[in-house]
């Protein structure tokens, strides 16, 4: 899939798919929606990235209910940069209730790591991300405190820390 140098959107969720998060999926120039919910992934996605713009237009990624531990990425926000206008039907966990999108527009960003291991604080780098409009991270071991830049993202629409400490 390396090859794959036009592949915008990957949809895996809901498999027996087993191992550590495919960073080398940071290197597709195109990817816009990264699906690797309900697996068995596991590892920390702390792997610091070998090249200068990781996953260069991804505006959707979902990796919930897996196994990932460890901290959340402080860069998460490195990630998530570029957005172009396009299209996708997508169905991810919003508010608590599945939810399909017909059209996904450049201004919809979603991260969703809920229901993972991951421990520690909520990077304040996440509040870097001005395009977030969902944002799940519940049903994790988070502690600490909510970061005060979460403020700076005026469109955010879903916020999700529930069932963590």
């Amino acid at each position: 899939m390396i090859n794959c140098q036009h592949l915008q959107s990957v949809d895996v969720g809901d498999n027996e798919i087993r191992g550590a998060f495919p960073f080398w999926m940071e290197t597709l120039p195109q990817l816009r929606v990264l699906v690797l919910r309900s697996n068995k992934l596991s590892g920390t996605m702390l792997v610091a990235s070998k090249i200068e713009h990781p996953f260069p237009k991804l505006q959707v990624l979902d990796i919930a209910r897996n196994a990932f531990d460890g901290s959340l990425p402080i860069d998460i926000s490195r990630i998530l940069e570029d957005k172009l206008q396009t299209y996708f039907d997508l169905s991810v966990t919003l508010k608590g209730l599945d939810q399909t999108f017909n059209k996904l527009l450049d201004t919809l960003t979603t991260i969703d790591l809920s229901s993972n291991k991951f421990s520690g604080n909520i990077p304040v780098s996440i509040g870097n991300l001005n395009s977030l409009r969902y944002l799940n991270l519940s049903r994790n071991n988070l502690t600490g405190q909510i970061p005060v830049s979460l403020g700076n993202i005026s469109i955010l629409e879903s916020l999700d820390l529930s069932w963590n400490n």
